[in-house]
């Protein structure tokens, strides 16, 4: 079923396309604040007050003792001064600010488009689901935080997984919705491609995870060549007692490794069973584009490991997780998504 494009209201549609927009830039950020190390330069979470930087010498001097105080200062950045301080500081601070800023982007357009009756009542609860997980996204990213101030001057990578799967899970909703938008028809497909696309999901997902287990580990700064793991396509710390242990670098970038060949092999099934059955459909054509950004995404991972995990690479390949990551919900959407889910302007 389609619907005319007059009822689809355009300014839905840009405020969803600049939440997508600005949550990618959160994870941009929120990438190059955990490469650089700035991550735990604030010690302390206040969602209100801590709006505002600090103002003047005395603020400065204030926040440099607290970080003073932390992990990282003692056991790793016991040299820095005030303004070696202050760099790392910005970092984190614009991510947080920017986090604030999102909020207040999806949240007061959100009520406005309710009061106006833009939003069909069958979807305002997928709307204030996604305000509820970025609450407790908020919340997730001091608790991440929070476990690099205590002991270790390091987030726990379970957490810092955790963060990253909330963005992932509010970006997938969001887009899902823009896609509602636009009235686009949905076509019908046999079970096999149905469920080679949700295992694709899925599987994508939990490479993802594993991929901020990379991140957290660091464990793309070894291992530094391929196909091969240093000469070995098994190395000798993966062993049968250690293959659930998440906590092992080496074994958290094998199963990146083999995730990676896994998803690939899955879509190029998928885009094989969509070819056979849907040739000439927006399902082909975007399951083509699924094999482009996923072969693309690979062979970034690789260049970024042979490299040893230069910042500009790193970024880009996660912004790649997100967009192929995308481009499957896109896949998936005309199979069982819900077309025109916002109304027209009154």
């Amino acid at each position: 079923m389609t619907y005319p494009t007059t009822q689809i209201n355009k300014y839905v549609v840009l405020w969803l396309v600049l939440c997508l927009v600005m949550i990618l830039g959160m994870v941009l950020i929120g990438g190059y604040t955990r490469l650089t190390g700035s991550g735990l330069s604030l010690t302390e979470w206040k969602p209100v007050t801590g709006i505002f930087p600090p103002l003047n010498l005395d603020q400065w001097v204030e926040e440099f003792q607290k970080y003073k105080t932390s992990p990282e200062f003692k056991k790793i950045n016991h040299y820095y001064n005030l303004d070696d301080f202050k760099q790392i500081y910005y970092i984190e601070y614009l991510h947080r600010l920017l986090a604030r800023i999102t909020g207040f982007v999806f949240l007061v357009p959100f009520l406005f488009f309710i009061i106006k009756g833009n939003l069909s009542k069958k979807v305002l609860h997928s709307y204030m689901l996604i305000f509820f997980i970025g609450v407790i996204q908020g919340i997730c990213g001091w608790y991440m935080v929070k476990s690099g101030l205590i002991d270790q001057p390091h987030v726990s990578h379970f957490r810092l997984a955790l963060h990253l799967s909330l963005a992932l899970i509010i970006f997938s909703l969001i887009f899902w919705n823009l896609l509602s938008c636009t009235g686009a028809a949905q076509i019908k497909t046999n079970a096999l491609i149905k469920f080679l696309t949700i295992a694709t999901i899925l599987l994508l997902f939990v490479q993802i995870i594993f991929g901020a287990f990379v991140a957290g580990l660091k464990a793309g700064h070894i291992y530094n060549s391929f196909p091969l793991m240093n000469g070995d396509l098994i190395p000798p710390e993966v062993t049968l007692q250690d293959l659930t242990n998440l906590s092992n670098p080496v074994i958290v970038q094998f199963y990146h490794r083999m995730l990676a060949l896994l998803s690939f092999s899955l879509i190029t099934l998928l885009a094989y069973n969509v070819y056979k059955n849907f040739r000439h459909s927006i399902l082909f054509y975007r399951s083509v584009l699924l094999v482009v950004v996923c072969i693309f995404q690979i062979l970034l991972g690789i260049i970024t490991l042979l490299n040893n995990v230069p910042v500009d690479y790193a970024l880009i390949h996660q912004l790649g997780a997100f967009v192929v990551f995308a481009v499957a919900i896109a896949l998936l959407h005309p199979m069982i998504g819900n077309s025109q889910t916002c109304r027209g302007i009154k």
